[in-house]
């Protein structure tokens, strides 16, 4: 017969400091009255010690909640994730087709880059091929050394091409582009006799435009790309390109308001009489398509293009 033991009752203030050993007690002789039966799952952990606490224990819920536990990593590679699997899909893997497998068939070895110099042509190639294998630097010194030689230097001076002015232009036309936006969008001709209340802002914005054909005057004649070079072709050309742009500026009845108008069509023109009489390569039929051109000049700054207009038609008209 099985035998049990008998507990006395005790009294309050001698239960008080037993508290903690009688419950320990208690559940110790609840589990050996009352045996669970244990599940074939529950032996495997158990003899494999991976479990943190008993099953009939009370848990500590604070110990394992979601808040504590660790953030799982993330996984980039999707070989990696075939290692994060249970035992039992590990086992069924096939390790060939695993990380770190062998594999099946012998892989080709790297093939080799062989050039073979009989199939290459042995003629002599062309002078321009040769030259886009050089930088900015060394075509620049190819042709400083060609041009100081007078005879080479005469051959090239016909088919010297003019200066490229695309920069140029662009430049303008962002200036343009931001006096339009701080106008308003009105119209370049106004009946009012001067500008009404945006002027604040729109003054700034003339003078930057100002200030942008100014530097492009001083570049192409102080910094000497058209002095050394005798390109005075391409100070024509600037002249002709700038004129429309600054034409579109707006403009008042008051000419104190166009002072920044005027300003900008006074460079151009000093511009165009120092390059226009030196311009000494321009044929007949050149120089009535600038006259053309420029007398459509002539009511914006006629104290300038007036004579420039009767020295092309004068250097045109045939000699009797």
């Amino acid at each position: 017969m099985e035998r049990r033991a008998v507990l006395t009752p005790l009294s309050p203030l001698d239960v008080t400091p037993l508290y903690d050993g009688i419950s320990n007690m208690l559940n110790l002789e609840r589990m050996e009255s009352h045996p669970s039966a244990v599940s074939p799952d529950e032996e495997v952990i158990r003899l494999r010690g991976r479990r943190s606490f008993e099953p009939h224990s009370p848990i500590n819920i604070a110990r394992y909640s979601s808040q504590n536990i660790s953030p799982m990593k993330k996984v980039k590679s999707p070989a990696k994730v075939l290692q994060f699997r249970s035992p039992r899909k590990r086992l069924q893997m096939d390790l060939v087709d695993g990380v770190g497998g062998t594999p099946r068939g012998p892989s080709s070895p790297a093939k080799r880059f062989r050039v073979s110099l009989h199939g290459l042509d042995e003629r002599a190639s062309d002078p321009v091929a040769q030259l886009h294998s050089l930088n900015k630097g060394q075509l620049r010194g190819l042709l400083q050394r060609a041009l100081s030689e007078e005879a080479v230097r005469a051959q090239l001076a016909p088919h010297m091409p003019a200066p490229d002015l695309t920069r140029m232009e662009a430049k303008l036309q962002q200036r343009l582009r931001a006096v339009q936006v701080a106008q308003g969008g009105a119209g370049r001709h106004h009946s009012q006799p001067s500008p009404p209340t945006f002027s604040k802002r729109l003054h700034p914005v003339l003078d930057e435009f100002r200030t942008k054909i100014t530097s492009h005057v001083e570049g192409l004649l102080k910094d000497g790309m058209l002095i050394i070079g005798e390109q005075w072709t391409g100070g024509v050309e600037y002249v002709l390109l700038a004129w429309p742009y600054v034409r579109q500026l707006p403009e008042w009845r008051e000419q104190v308001q166009n002072r920044t108008r005027l300003a900008c069509f006074k460079l151009l023109a000093g511009l165009l009489a120092t390059c226009l009489p030196r311009c000494s390569n321009l044929t007949d039929a050149h120089k009535e398509t600038l006259a053309r051109r420029i007398s459509a000049m002539k009511p914006d700054c006629p104290q300038v293009v007036l004579p420039l207009v009767s020295a092309l038609h004068a250097d045109t008209t045939p000699a009797n």
